[in-house]
Formats: structure tokens, sequence, C-alpha cells
């Protein structure tokens, strides 16, 4: 026993595994520069990844530093961990359990994060191989994790007998056993998760929850067994009012954000579309500000930072957002699969939550870990001052990876393979179409396959709203809560073209009730006029828009309106009250000629079009703002009619109009 705990603690171990750690790390970053594709995009990135190496050096560096110090911990604590195990036993067997228990360890934790997430090793072939065969045998996180249990049983138990057998044993169980049952705790409970507070404080809390790419036809969605996709949002709309009837100016992310904080459409706030050159924007006033600047703290927490990111210029008092521009491409790219080992502790958030809290990273990202800590803080912020927290999830875009059991339900609604949900494949759709290549069979399949897949993305993001709603109840403050969920957009599938069936879906590239129509749902605070909330459950078919979110809150909590606002608090509105929205379109990864052969078209969809700036945010390049803007559909709606621009090659736009547009035409 005593030769067992010497080898636990010996130097010569520790540097061995120090080495070896250290090779692992040196291997993959090899891996990484060696590839040319970014995982799931079909787009060639190798000069651009260069491009910003040179860049962003002296950050990877400090990244590239705590990504091996991690390495080295997790090597040295499997190493420990099976060692302290394996001393437990090694009196009845030999040093070969130690390298048995080793390999067996490695191979169920490894299992254990490629089944919870496959992205992490699907992108390998190897890996893809192996995770198959593994749901195969019909192996699940929960039934290894039951497996390791009883390791760690048997071990203790053989230990206690040892004890009852030979007394001098005693001498050390505090050595071995204490932490041994400390390790199994943590492996089963969050010693980090936020402490639930009894007397809840009453100050104001608002919170914006936007769930991105939500279209509203699929909230009501069930799975094959009859269980509900979206079974938390269900729930919590019948506390709250839905505005089934409610519209974004713009299917674009950042832009719709724009119009959202304003309360204006993206013609006026000028953000038109993502990651708009500096010289081309303008400093919006911002319903978050009028909030904040009567004593609120505001808070933005976003998991996906590429294409829609927020400064405190917008009103927020706090941000918690992945690294902005070039860094987060890297990111994507720098793909250190041991890392996915740490993403089920906490922990991990505080070491590498550039990592960790990331959208974009396959298999590294935690959605539970990322609404944990945001609701946490919103929490602690609240207990301290009147507090509104805006957060922006992301589970439905790309890499579109989706953990387990969401993937599971999505195979068994298609009786296709887990496999087939792993993760999206991006590609520029700019020619020709998927019957082109494949039969109308097949892409009809793939278009089926493609809404299966979303609809366990969603089921992933109503788990994470599940989350919230759970802890506000926990800590007694949900019906002190004014809480607005909603979406920035829809997604579309090309239901109206099998000829685009099976490519990669796209918002922003058309103006319809797929791309435009959203969620826009309130539950107000019980300390808030009952009478006006009763009206409101009665007149959810008012029409209303994303701009009105602003003016609404304004409006409930008796604060300033917003100037220059094309919003209205829909306290105010009743259902026959009319109204004219604008709409425009974004800049997507799809050329405007696939739905219009004459439409005017300039800018190509590469990376070409981008740049990094010096602080290593990426832009558009400033060359491209204006045909960006030429190439815009814009439309007007009046809540039954549509009047559309269509900008032309000829230079002039085509207008078409469905139904009765004269009052429009007047309107424009």
């Amino acid at each position: 026993m005593q030769s067992a705990i010497t080898k636990l603690i010996s130097l010569r171990y520790l540097f061995v595994v120090i080495i070896f750690a250290v090779l692992i790390f040196m291997g993959e970053t090899a891996w990484i520069l060696s590839s040319e594709l970014t995982a799931g995009i079909k787009l060639n990135t190798s000069s651009t990844f260069t491009q910003l190496l040179h860049v962003l050096w002296p950050q990877l560096l400090w990244l590239c530093a705590r990504i091996m110090l991690v390495y080295i911990v997790l090597c040295f604590g499997i190493y420990t961990w099976v060692r302290y195990l394996t001393c437990l036993i090694q009196k009845h067997t030999g040093d070969w359990i130690f390298w048995f228990e080793l390999i067996l360890w490695t191979i169920l934790v490894w299992s254990y994060f490629a089944l919870l997430r496959p992205a992490l090793f699907a992108d390998v072939r190897l890996g893809y191989f192996l995770i198959n065969k593994l749901i195969a045998c019909h192996l699940t996180p929960p039934r290894i994790k039951i497996i390791l249990s009883v390791l760690i049983a048997i071990h203790v138990i053989t230990y206690g007998l040892d004890m009852l057998i030979d007394p001098a044993i005693k001498k050390v169980n505090m050595i071995l056993l204490v932490p041994g049952l400390f390790i199994l705790c943590m492996a089963h409970l969050n010693f980090f998760k936020r402490s639930q507070n009894i007397n809840a404080s009453k100050n104001h809390l608002v919170i914006l929850y936007g769930i991105d790419a939500l279209r509203p036809d699929f909230i009501y969605q069930t799975w094959a067994d009859g269980l509900p996709v979206m079974p938390y949002l269900q729930a919590f709309l019948k506390d709250a009012t839905q505005y089934e009837r409610a519209y974004t100016p713009i299917a674009a992310t950042e832009p719709a954000w724009y119009s959202l904080l304003s309360a204006q459409y993206p013609n006026k706030h000028g953000h038109r579309y993502a990651l708009m050159p500096d010289n081309k924007t303008a400093q919006i006033k911002t319903f978050t500000t009028q909030f904040k600047e009567q004593g609120f703290q505001t808070h933005f927490y976003t998991d996906c930072s590429r294409f829609h990111a927020q400064t405190q210029q917008n009103g927020f008092t706090y941000l918690s957002q992945p690294p902005l521009g070039a860094m987060n491409f890297i990111l994507e790219k720098a793909r250190y699969r041991l890392l996915g080992f740490i993403s089920e502790f906490n922990v991990a958030y505080y070491l590498l939550p550039e990592i960790m809290n990331n959208r974009a990273l396959a298999g590294f990202y935690n959605p539970n870990t990322f609404i944990e800590h945001a609701t946490s803080n919103i929490l602690d912020a609240h207990q301290q001052s009147p507090t509104l927290a805006a957060l922006h999830t992301t589970m439905t875009h790309f890499p579109g990876d989706a953990p387990y059991p969401f993937y599971n339900w999505a195979a068994q609604a298609t009786g296709l393979p887990a496999s087939s949900f792993f993760r999206m494949n991006f590609s520029v759709l700019n020619k020709g179409s998927t019957q082109e290549k494949t039969s109308q069979e097949y892409a009809f399949n793939l278009h089926e396959q493609q809404k299966k897949h979303y609809m366990a993305l969603l089921s992933a993001a109503d788990a994470q709203l599940g989350l919230l709603i759970k802890a506000l109840k926990a800590n007694h403050v949900y019906d002190l809560t004014t809480l607005v969920v909603f979406s920035d957009h829809g997604e579309d599938f090309y239901d109206d073209r099998p000829d685009l069936y099976g490519q990669t879906p796209v918002h922003g590239a058309r103006i319809n009730e797929v791309e435009n129509k959203i969620l826009l749902s309130i539950k107000y605070a019980n300390t808030q006029d009952t009478t006006r909330v009763n009206h409101l459950l009665r007149t959810n078919q008012t029409l209303a828009n994303l701009v009105d979110i602003g003016p609404t809150l304004l409006s409930a909590y008796q604060l300033p309106a917003l100037a220059s606002s094309d919003g209205q608090a829909l306290q105010s509105l009743n259902l026959h009250e009319p109204r004219v929205f604008y709409f425009e379109t974004g800049f997507s990864h799809v050329l405007p000629q696939i739905f219009d052969s004459q439409h005017y078209q300039v800018v190509p969809r590469s990376f070409d079009t981008f740049e990094i700036l010096k602080d290593g945010r990426v832009a558009m390049k400033s060359m491209f703002h204006n045909d960006i803007i030429k190439e815009k559909d814009s439309a007007l709606f009046d809540g039954q009619n549509w009047l559309f621009f269509v900008p032309q090659t000829t230079g002039q736009d085509k207008t078409i109009c469905i139904g009765v547009c004269d009052k429009l035409k007047n309107y424009y």
C-alpha cells in the first residue's frame, strides 16, 4: 500500500505525464495548421487563417498557454485518478491493473463526451466511425455514467472490505477514501451553481430572451412519440401574451437587434447588415440607455459574436460575449479536442470562457453552462439594483451541432442514422440547384432531414429557456419579472422551391412570412396593471413588430419614450388599428439571382468581401457598402397587402403587389 501511494505522488510519473500532454498539444496544433478547411464550411479558408495568425499571434500565445495548461491538468488528472483507484485493489492484483484501467477509463471518458456532443470528434473519420459504433451498441451518456459509477463503487467496496480484514490499512484511509468520495460527489453535483435566494429582491427585473431563427409555426410541433418540440416555451406562453401577427423588419440578426434596441427600421438606424465598416455606421439612441439612465443595471449576453455583438455605447453596463472578429474565426478552426473533456465542469467557464461559451465551436460549447452563468449573474445584479438583461441564444445557428439527447430525437423521428444530425454543413448558394446533382427523391429527403435537424436544435434552445425559468422560480422572482421571449427572424427551407431542396437554409434573402414572421411574447411582472395584461390577452392578434418591444417596455415602466421611434407601445394598440410596416432584405449567402434572374447583383459571397481591422475585428470592406444597399429588396405591409420593390439589372425597381396596394403606393 505504501508503495502504491509513493507511485501516486512520484515526481517521475508527473514529469512523464507532462511530456505526454505537451506532445498531444503539439500534435493537435500541427493537425490544425495543416488543415485547409474549417469543419463544416465548404470554403477554403487557409489563406484567411494565415492572415489572422499574423494579426492575433500575441493573444493566441496566451490562449495556447492556457490550453496547454488544461491539457497537462487533464492528463495528470486521469492518470492520478486511475493510479488512485488501482491503489485500492493493487494488493489483490499487480501493476498490470493500472495499465488496464488507464486504458479502460480513457475509453469510457472519451465515449461519454463523444456521445454527449458528437460534433467534438465527428469531423475526424476515425471519431465518426467510433461514435457510430457506440450508438449502434445502444450506449448513451447516462449509461456510461452508470458504468463509471459502478467501477468506482467496486473499488471503494473492495477497499472497505480490506479495512475490516487488515486494520493497518486504516492508517491511509483518509489519504485514499475521502478524496475518492469527494471526486465521486463532484461528478454528480454542480458546486458552482448559484444557491437559491429565499428572500427575493423587490427590485425591478426585465429580461429580453431572444431565440435566434425561431419560426413561430414550429413552436407547437411534436416528435414521433407525441412529445412537444418546445415544452418549456409552450408552458411559458400560457403565462404570457403572444402576438401571433408579429414581424421583424429585417431577417438578419444584427440589424434586427439594432431595430429592437433603437425602435427604428434599418433604413433609419443605419445598421443594414452584419459587420458593417465603422465609417458607415452611426451611434443610435436605445431604449436600454433609457433604463440605464433611470438606475437600472443593463446586461447583454450572447453565445455567438460572429455576426452580432453589442457595445456599451448601446446602453449596456455589462457585456458577456465571445471574442469579436478575427479571434472568433481563429477559434472555429483551432479545435483542441481534449478541451471537450472539461466542458461539463463549470470551472471550464473560468479557464477558457472564449471557448466554452462560444456557440461557433462545435462540440465545445455547453448550452446549459452558458445559461446557468448568465442567469446567475442576472440574479446577483438584481439583488443589488433594478436590472434589465438581454440574452441572445443562437442554438439554431451554424455549426448546428445538436447535443445528446436531441440528435437522438431527430434520428428516431426520421429513421435516419443519428450521425445525420451531428452538425450542419454550410455552402454558398450561387448557382444551380440540388436536383442538378441529385435525384428529386434524395433532395426531398434531405429537405425533411434539415427540418428535423432544426427541430432538434429548437428542443435544445427550449431546454435553455427552461433552465432560465426554473432559476427564476427557484429564486422566487419569476412572478416579479417582466420576461419578453422573442425571435429575431425565421428560417427558410425553400418550401416553395423544390429545386432548392437540401441547400443550406437561409434568412435575410427574401421578404416573406417564413423569414420575417417572428415569435413575440411578453409576460409582465405581477406588479404591473392586471387590467392591462388581461386586455392584452384578449387582443393578441394585434399587428406587432420587433420595433415595438422598446416602446412597450418604456411605457410599462413609465420611462421617457424614444425620439424618432418607428415602434409603438403595444399596450396602447387595439386589434384594428391601421399600421404599415417597412421591410428590407439582409446580406445572405444566397445570391439574389437565385430567386430572380434579373435581380441586381454585384457583391460576391466570399471571404474576399471582408477585411481584418487593426484591432482584430472583421468588417465588410467599404467598397462593397453601396452595392449591398442597392441589392436589397424592400417592402411595405399593412397587415393584409404587400408591396415589394425589387432592384433589377436595368437600374430600376420592379414593383410587385400582393393584394390591393393603392394606399401603400401613396404611403411609399
